[in-house]
Parts: structure tokens; C-alpha cells; sequence
């Protein structure tokens, strides 16, 4: 259901009542989209489509649209489907813009687009979107059938991107095409826009549509004038092994993705009727299929009853099949002394336009297509004992390989560091880079794994002159002998399963800025006692301390901490106040500093001087100073604080800013919630609604509509009283 918010404004010159409204979802589910795709809204509404995506890429904030007399129960629909038919328009929210509307008519006036990135950011964005284009279109032939294209793009797809399983992931990027080709990481969304995005590029047509009962999307694709149905993200599993590519959702008509009761209710009038592909071979490859001549190339993970893979050659003229290269090593099941083996072979192929690349449980090996002499390049290290389950090359030319305990356990991926030797007919053990690192796009570094056995660590801020950024999950998960850690303060985030099962683990000191802490990170970490957490925590994930029965979380009153705590039953432990902030002196003959405070803020003057010092205010009624340097904001306004002592001055200029209302005025359907938020808020807040029949407001500011009118709500803070309105639908 879409939630509006409106702002009655005034408009004297039109002598015409106008409502601004905001729409927000997570998903689109306007009344057209029920009905059509994104595709067919676009070809009812032609001219206003084009128009907005001419708009939206040059990045207009306000944009006039009164000519087209579009009404505003439509625009949610167009706006999302105009988003959706221009993949490379990542950089708007999907799902929440604002407008501008005409009362008496519903006719629409402007829409004010949310940008998810701005200045720089954005055209640094759009630049990196474009390359990581170009190195998707690397390896197409144009001579390529589109069925070869769409094939080859969506095996690139999955092996690139994973589909993000943080369900509280608040970053609105990996519902976009950006998301999926640059992060590489993504929900359905995502995958649908990049494997459009592509798609456009090598001229083959294609469509995003979705079920809303289902909340999924994915592509219609039109190959050789027919339509085919392509779910690049069912392809791509979440419990997944590295380089594994499914096709179990390639190329299918309207009768076949809908037979296993999985695909239903999308909206879309275009007919899957053709068949052709319903049963196509690729539907039992897990791995990449790479086409080379006139032969498809593939690993058959069930080659014989012993379970030994075999690099395929298949002819594309005949369908034949032939062994290549069959590999003589089988997958036992971890912690069976029966030597009891898997029923599949978890070697996968990777290609970088000269060689193929695939694994046995011990080794990764390079082949030239043709040849069926392939020459080991890697051998995991000699004390490793768990097995090589998978390999794949990143954009950046990077091949990285997963070595774990079974095939259901999570990838724990290592990058093969510097370029690989030329064939010389010996076995080089190449070595894994340093602490299994990756360089991002920006320069900075995220790390990937983290091996040690010592009782204490510090994990690196820089990596070679690099700013390490990034940690990855399961960084240290399942390491015994952890005891302390230290993360640095480079770090943002502490991401999922990053301490999974560290069962010693007992204390952590956590950066200074982070803004998250994703679910599950902590899970299984049974010593861990006190965790300070910072105030500057904005979210934590789901189940983050699970299995954590020692833990006190510690932090501010009123913080993400003490709440989350709440939540889910953890002690929680409030922090003293913390200093207060100070202005430090130099010891200097005059110094001019400045500082800004909410009202009822303080801060303190920290004394250099080495003596006495005399405080005075210019204005005490704007900011009061105490004879132990101690500012306090009284109100709204600027003023000068001096420091003085034994001629050594220095003047604080003081800014104090009242506490504000991010919303002065807000609509609600009956029985709806909405919660007031304070800017600047210092101390308690008091709310009183001047009419408790129609709208009532509790201590913590949740307003709760009651019946059809308008009423005020009185809002307390700091000593400063401000009002908002609340409008009952």
C-alpha cells in the first residue's frame, strides 16, 4: 500500500488548490502494474516516458509535466515502468518520489525524483556503470545468434553477481542494475535490469516483468521473433558453490515456468508460447557453457558412476557430446570414515578467451581448448584440509577459488594473486595474495579472508598504501582461537557472519563511525561479553547476536543499541554521558575558533593555557559560558565566547541552532501511525494533540489518526515549542 504524506500549498496566482505528495514502497504495486508490464505502461503513455527519462539523465530535480494531463493515481506506475525500460537510470529511487498535484482535478503538475547519488558521486557512478558494461560485452562475437548472447550474458551474470540475503540491506542499489553489474550485489530487481541493461547492448530485445503475489521479477526475451521467459536470479542459488551457473529457468514458454507452481500472476499481455527451449540440454548444466567455433564447452558433473567430472565438447551441428578431459578425484563427505564421496563432482569452468580453468578437489588446472593435456597452475597448501569446490573469474580479470568442508557450507573465497606462468610442463604452486584481498574499484581494499591462530588480533586499515574499507563475510568465521579483536576505524560496517562461530571470541572493539551491523555477525560467539557499541550504529541486522548468552550490549540511552536490545531480550548496559565535545586551544597569542550547539547543548573549552582562565559571553541570553569553560546554547542566534589567560585569548564563535521538525505537516488514513521526528533534540520531548478524537500522540511522538479531520500536535523540546499539523483522511 502506498503511504502519501501531503503539504496543502497555496498557489494565488492559479487561484487553484495544489497537494505535494510522497510515494513510497518497496516493491510497485500501482493499479496499472496489476494489469500490464512496465513495458506496455510505456506504450500507453509514449511521450511522457521519454520525456522523464530525458529528464531523469540529465538529472533534473523539478520536473513540469502539466501538459501531459497524466492523473496522479497513474504516476507510480509510470514512473517505476519508465525506470524499469532504462536500466542505465540506476542512480533514482524506484520507489519514492514526490509530486506536485491539482486538487480539483487529480491532473498531475511536477515530480521531484529522489537521486540515491548526487555530484561527483553520481557521475562517478555512471562512469563505472559504463565500464563494467564494457567488460560484460567482452568475449561476444557479433557473428553470435542472440540465442548465444542472451546465454553467454546470463551464465556472466551469475557468476558475477550474488543475490544479497541481508533482508534488512537498506541500500536501495541492489534493487538497480548498478547493483548488480558494479556492487555485484543484488536482488531480484537487480538482475532483471542489468540482464536488460545487456542485453540492449547486443541488440537483443527483452522486458522486465514481475508478479506482485510473488514479489519477483525477471525478463521476457525475444529471440528469433519468439518469447521466452528468463529468471537470471532463480539461476543464480543462494546456497551456492562458485562458479556454479543453473539453467533451469532459461529461455521457457508462458506453459513451462508456470508448471512447477513456482511463476504465477505476472503481469504482462505478451505470449510465451513457443517450446523450443523448454527441454534444451543446458537445463541439466550447472556450470558455464562457453561457445568456441562451432563446439559448446561445459563440465558434466555426473559423468559416470563414480562421480568424476569431465570438461564436455559439444557439436553444435550434431549435438554430440565428447569427453575432453575427465578429472579422477571425487568429493568425500567431510568427518566420514567410511570414505563415502558426494553424488556430483563440484569442478567448474571458467574461460578467459585463450584457456579454460577448472578444478579437482586439490588443484585448479588450465586447459587450451582442443588439447587434453591441461597443466595444474595451483595447488591449495599442503596443511589445507578441506577441498577446492569451485573457481570463477571476477570483471577485473581476477580468478578466485573457494576452498571448504562440504558443498551446503558457505564459499570462502581466495583471490590467485599476479598473472599466472606460461605453460613450462611443471606444477607451480601459485601463491594466494595477502590475507586474500581484493583491490575495489575506488583503490580501496576489502578483505576476503583472514587466517591466523593467535589469541589477539588487529585487523590492517591499510593494505599495501591501500585503505582497507571492506570486510568480508565470514572473514574470521569459525576461528577457535580468536580471543580479541580490534577493527579499525576505516571500517563502516561489520558485515554478515563475520564472527560466525567464533566460539573464544570475547571481546571486540568496533570502529568509532560504523554505521551497521548485519545480521548474524556476531552468531555463535558464546564467550563474547560487553560490546561497546557507538552511537553512530544506525541499524542492526536480524539475529546479529544469536547464540551470544554472555553478551551486554553497551551504548547510549536511547540508541539503535539499547532498543535492539530491548527487542530481542539482550542485556543492555547505558553508558555515562559521554565527554562533552571540546574546543581545543592552542597556546597561541590570539586564536578564533567556532562551534555550533542545539539549544540546551554544551561543550566545553578545553584549558591549554596552563593557568587561570577568565570566560565571558557576549551574548549570554544566545550562549551561557561557565567559570570552568563549560558553553551552554540558551537560544536561536550567534554569539562570541573569549577565553582568556595571561594574554593568550581566544574568541569561539557560537552558533546555536533551535531543534526543528523534519515534517511541519503530514496526512494519515484512519488508524494509520506516523512517528515525529526532532532535529537537535536534547534531553526529553513533550507532544500534545489539541484534538485527541481525531489524532493521538503518545510520549515517544507516534501519532495514531483516529477520525476524518485536521489537528495540531504541540511538540516540546529544548525549552522551544513547535508545531505540526496532521491531516485525517
Amino acid at each position: 500500500m502506498k503511504k502519501f504524506t501531503a503539504l496543502l500549498l497555496v498557489m494565488l496566482m492559479l487561484c487553484s488548490c495544489c497537494v505535494t505528495a510522497n510515494a513510497e514502497d518497496t516493491i510497485n504495486s500501482g493499479e496499472l502494474l496489476k494489469q500490464h508490464s512496465p513495458s506496455e505502461i510505456t506504450v500507453l503513455y509514449p511521450e511522457l516516458c521519454d520525456y522523464l527519462a530525458g529528464q531523469f539523465r540529465e538529472y533534473k530535480t523539478d520536473i513540469s509535466v502539466e501538459s501531459f494531463g497524466v492523473n496522479v493515481k497513474d504516476i507510480d506506475s509510470i514512473f517505476f515502468s519508465v525506470l524499469c525500460e532504462n536500466p542505465d537510470i540506476f542512480y533514482i529511487n524506484p520507489h519514492d518520489f514526490e509530486t506536485t498535484v491539482r486538487v480539483e482535478t487529480n491532473d498531475l503538475i511536477s515530480i521531484r525524483p529522489y537521486y540515491l547519488l548526487t555530484g561527483s558521486a553520481l557521475t562517478d557512478a555512471v562512469a563505472e556503470f559504463d565500464k563494467a558494461t564494457e567488460k560484460y560485452l567482452e568475449g561476444i562475437s557479433p557473428d553470435w545468434s542472440d540465442c548465444d548472447k542472451a546465454l553467454y550474458l546470463h551464465d556472466k551474470l551469475v557468476l558475477t553477481c550474488e543475490y544479497d540475503m541481508e533482508e534488512f540491506n537498506q541500500d536501495l542499489l541492489i534493487f538497480t542494475a548498478y547493483g548488480a553489474m558494479v556492487m555485484n550485489d543484488a536482488v531480484c530487481e537487480g538482475y532483471t535490469l542489468a540482464y536488460k541493461h545487456l542485453l540492449s547492448k547486443v541488440g537483443v530485445e527483452s522486458h522486465y516483468i514481475q508478479s506482485l503475489p510473488m514479489r519477483h521479477s525477471w525478463n521476457l526475451v525475444y529471440i528469433d521473433g519468439k518469447i521466452y521467459h528468463v529468471d537470471v536470479t532463480y539461476d543464480d542459488p543462494s546456497n551456492d558453490n562458485l562458479g556454479r551457473v543453473e539453467h533451469k529457468w532459461f529461455l521457457l514458454s508462458d506453459n513451462e515456468i508456470s508448471s512447477g507452481g513456482v511463476h504465477h500472476d505476472w503481469a504482462s499481455s505478451a505470449k510465451a508460447g513457443s517450446k523450443i527451449y523448454d527441454k534444451s540440454w543446458v537445463k541439466n548444466v550447472s556450470t558455464a557453457i562457453y561457445k568456441i567455433g562451432d563446439s559448446d564447452y561445459y563440465i558434466d558433473q555426473l559423468y559416470s558412476a563414480s562421480i568424476y567430472g569431465s570438461l564436455m565438447r559439444r557439436n553444435r551441428d550434431t549435438g554430440a557430446n565428447k569427453s575432453q578431459y575427465m578429472t579422477t578425484a571425487r568429493w568425500l563427505v567431510a568427518d566420514m570414515a567410511n570414505g563415502a564421496f558426494w553424488e556430483r563432482a563440484y569442478c567448474y569452468l571458467a574461460y578467459d578467451g585463450k584457456y579454460f580453468y577448472f578444478n579437482d578437489t586439490d588443484s585448479i588446472y588450465r586447459l587450451e581448448p582442443g588439447s587434453t593435456k591441461p597443466e595444474a597452475i595451483y595447488t591449495k597448501p599442503e596443511n589445507t584440509d578441506y577441498d577446492i569446490y569451485g573457481l570463477a573469474f571476477r570483471l577485473d580479470g581476477t580468478l578466485r577459488v573457494t576452498i571448504k568442508k562440504n558443498p551446503s557450507d558457505m564459499d570462502v573465497i581466495y583471490a590467485l594473486s599476479g598473472d599466472f606462468p606460461e605453460p613450462t610442463g611443471n606444477n607451480p604452486k601459485a601463491p594466494l595474495s595477502v590475507d586474500s584481498y581484493e583491490v575495489k574499484a575506488d583503490g580501496t581494499v576489502k578483505l576476503l579472508r583472514y587466517e591466523t591462530s593467535d589469541e589477539n588480533l588487529i585487523l590492517p586499515d591499510t593494505i599495501n598504501g591501500k585503505t582497507v574499507t571492506e570486510l568480508g563475510s565470514n572473514l574470521l568465521a569459525g576461528n577457535t582461537s580468536l580471543k580479541n579483536v580490534i577493527i579499525p576505524d576505516t571500517i563502516t560496517e561489520v558485515p554478515s557472519l563475520l564472527f560466525y562461530n567464533c566460539t573464544k571470541l570475547e571481546s571486540v572493539t568496533l570502529p568509532k563511525n560504523l554505521k551497521r551491523i548485519e545480521s548474524a555477525a556476531f552468531m555463535g560467539c558464546e564467550s563474547l561479553g560487553e560490546l561497546l557499541v557507538p552511537d553512530t550504529v544506525a541499524a542492526i541486522g536480524k539475529n546479529a547476536f544469536m547464540g551470544c548468552v554472555n553478551i551486554t550490549l553497551k551504548g547510549k540511552k536511547g540508541s539503535v543499541a539499547e532498543s535492539y536490545a530491548k527487542s530481542y531480550g539482550i542485556s543492555f548496559e547505558e553508558l555515562n554521558s559521554e565527554p562533552e565535545p571540546d574546543v581545543p586551544v592552542p597556546t597561541v597569542k590570539t586564536v578564533k575558533l567556532s562551534v555550533k550547539l542545539y539549544v540546551k547543548q554544551t561543550c566545553k573549552v578545553t584549558n591549554d593555557f596552563g593557568g587561570s582562565v577568565k570566560y565571558t559571553s557576549k551574548n549570554k541570553s544566545i550562549a551561557s559560558v561557565s567559570s570552568k569553560g563549560v558553553i551552554t546554547g540558551k537560544k536561536a542566534g550567534k554569539t562570541v565566547v573569549t577565553a582568556n589567560s595571561s594574554g593568550i585569548t581566544a574568541k569561539i564563535t557560537v552558533t546555536v541552532v533551535a531543534p526543528k521538525l523534519t515534517k511541519k505537516t503530514f496526512t494519515l488514513k484512519k488508524g494509520n501511525t506516523y512517528t515525529i521526528k526532532i532535529v537537535g533534540k536534547v534531553g526529553k520531548a513533550t507532544f500534545k494533540s489539541a484534538n485527541k478524537k481525531i489524532a493521538t500522540v503518545n510520549s515517544k511522538g507516534k501519532v495514531r489518526a483516529r477520525k476524518r479531520g485536521k489537528t495540531t500536535i504541540t511538540v516540546k523540546s529544548n525549552g522551544v515549542t513547535m508545531k505540526c499539523v496532521v491531516k485525517v483522511k
